[in-house]
Formats: structure tokens, sequence, C-alpha cells
């Protein structure tokens, strides 16, 4: 199945490549050097040898670069669906609890050693879900380059 894919994916390279360049099938298999069949078959993503193939790139002035494989993207781990599911449920509780929770400044009320009433403003603001997704995004990105 994925050699098919990259199949159609190479010829519809070739394809773009040729018509870009305004090359008629039959002047891009002259300058190849191989048949206009091997030309369409090619372009259809049919199978066709390597040299042939090659041989059609090159007179494109297309190559092969090394490139990583698109992996595609783990699913979440069961621990880490808990964990955020756990944050939300915090955090919806505490909104619930506090009615001022959507503030993002609290205040505190404090004694100080001399007995004297002090109040002080602080941001100690819980983080929004989307915040906190994000980061998690952002931890798994960062954590799959580090593996490539």
């Amino acid at each position: 199945m994925a050699v098919a894919s990259l199949q159609r994916r190479l010829g519809s390279l070739v394809h773009d490549q040729r018509q870009q360049l305004g090359l008629t099938k039959t002047a891009l298999a002259r300058k190849a050097g191989v048949s206009r069949p091997t030309v369409i078959a090619a372009e259809a993503g049919n199978g066709v040898s390597s040299q042939n193939l090659l041989a059609v790139m090159a007179a494109l002035g297309l190559t092969f670069a090394k490139q990583p494989a698109q992996v595609a993207s783990p699913r979440p781990r069961l621990k880490d669906v808990m964990r955020a599911e756990r944050e939300r449920q915090a955090m919806l509780h505490a909104a619930r609890a506090t009615p001022a929770a959507a503030l993002s400044h609290t205040v505190r009320v404090t004694t100080h050693s001399v007995g004297v009433l002090g109040v002080t403003a602080s941001s100690d603001h819980r983080p929004r879900l989307k915040d906190v997704m994000a980061a998690e995004r952002a931890r798994q990105v960062g954590r799959q380059k580090g593996a490539a």
C-alpha cells in the first residue's frame, strides 16, 4: 500500500514538473531516452523500472533528497489523557468553589509578626485548560524533535 502511494506521489511530481517546464510527453521521453509509454506510466504512478524513473526525473532536473519519513502522530497515552482530565476536573472544581475564580488576581489577608493586618495581591491564578493543553502539545512536539 505504501509503495503504491509513493508511486502516485512521484507520478504527480513528474507530471507537474513536466508541465511547469512546458514539455510534452514525447519531448520528455526523447530527453530522458525512454519511450513515451514509459513517461505515461511514470506520470500515472504505474510501475516503471527504477532506471527509467531516474532517467525521467533527471531529464526534469529532479533529484532525491534524504528526508525523514513522516510518521503519523502517535495516539496519546492513557496516562497523559488521565492527567489532563484530572487537571481539568481540578480547575472546574476550583472555579465552582471560588466565585471570584474568574479574576486573574486574588487578594490575601496576612498577619505580619508585629500584629498588623496587611493585604497583598498576588497573581496565583489557575491555568486554563486551553493553556494546559497547549503546553502538553508543545512538550510532546519537543519530545518528538528530541527523538529525531
